[in-house]
């Protein structure tokens, strides 16, 4: 205790740095409060690609990202194109916010959301799970548009038997189906939703 009194700025330094490696967090809010006041996310989302890919993919740091104090964080990371397809292929990110109510919130506010979401399998097979974003998409005109037009969203709701439940019983949802080929090619293709049908 001594020694630290007598040179604190040194082991303020060393206790900083210690922080830093026992989580990935410290480290990753750093990175993005940066992201946060640049004028460009676009380009900051691109310079940092693997750093956010490979926090977002870590429990602790998805955890973090959801937590009610980061909100205006994770708002600018949705409100971003090219971070709200890392997420979309984040199965640990995707899941963590669409199973926090708030989290779910900003995601549905997403500006590009219909445009980026339906393009990965992985963020779709985390919505196909949850009986009420699938309902969600079958009662938002956006996205039932967007989700029927896109194959990969499509394979994706077609396998999950909660996703073809939902939408076998809606007559918003079979309508929208039967209109799209590209919706028709991947319920054909799929044992469950041929089942669910």
């Amino acid at each position: 205790a001594a020694e630290i009194a007598r040179d604190d700025v040194t082991y303020s330094v060393l206790q900083h740095f210690a922080n830093q490696f026992q989580s990935a967090i410290p480290r990753f809010h750093a990175a993005l409060l940066e992201m946060a006041g640049t004028v460009n996310r676009d380009i900051w989302f691109t310079d940092h690609e693997a750093l956010f890919r490979s926090a977002i993919d870590n429990d602790e740091v998805a955890a973090w990202l959801v937590a009610k104090a980061q909100q205006d964080i994770l708002n600018k990371c949705l409100r971003n194109r090219l971070a709200l397809g890392y997420i979309a292929q984040s199965q640990t990110s995707a899941t963590a916010i669409l199973g926090n109510e708030t989290a779910c919130a900003l995601w549905k506010d997403a500006p590009d959301l219909w445009q980026v979401w339906p393009q990965h399998r992985t963020g779709m097979a985390v919505v196909a799970k949850s009986a009420e974003l699938t309902q969600y998409i079958l009662d938002t005109a956006p996205a039932l548009a967007a989700v029927i037009k896109s194959d990969t969203a499509m394979r994706e709701l077609a396998a999950a038997p909660t996703a073809m439940r939902i939408v076998a019983a809606s007559q918003t949802g079979m309508t929208a189906v039967a209109g799209s080929e590209v919706a028709m090619r991947a319920v054909a293709a799929s044992e469950v939703a041929m089942r669910a049908v």
